[in-house]
C-alpha cells in the first residue's frame, strides 16, 4: 500500500492498477472519483457514512 497525493480519478486509477487485483471489490464512501474505476475490472461498493454516528473515518 501507499499514501496517494490526492483522490483525483487519475490518481485512484493509477493506484488501483498497481496495487489492487482485477476482480476485487473496492469499498468506498461513494466519492465521485471512485466511479471511474467502474468498467476497469473492479467491483464497486459504496457505503454512506454518517459522521455524527461514526466519525472515525474522518480522522
Amino acid at each position: 500500500m501507499e499514501v496517494i497525493p490526492n483522490i483525483k480519478s487519475k490518481t485512484l486509477i493509477d493506484f488501483a492498477e498497481r496495487q489492487i487485483n482485477c476482480g476485487s471489490t473496492i469499498i468506498s464512501d461513494g466519492c465521485r472519483s471512485y466511479r471511474k474505476l467502474d468498467g476497469r475490472g473492479y467491483k464497486l461498493q459504496f457505503l454512506v457514512y454518517n459522521p455524527k454516528k461514526n466519525p472515525d473515518h474522518l480522522r
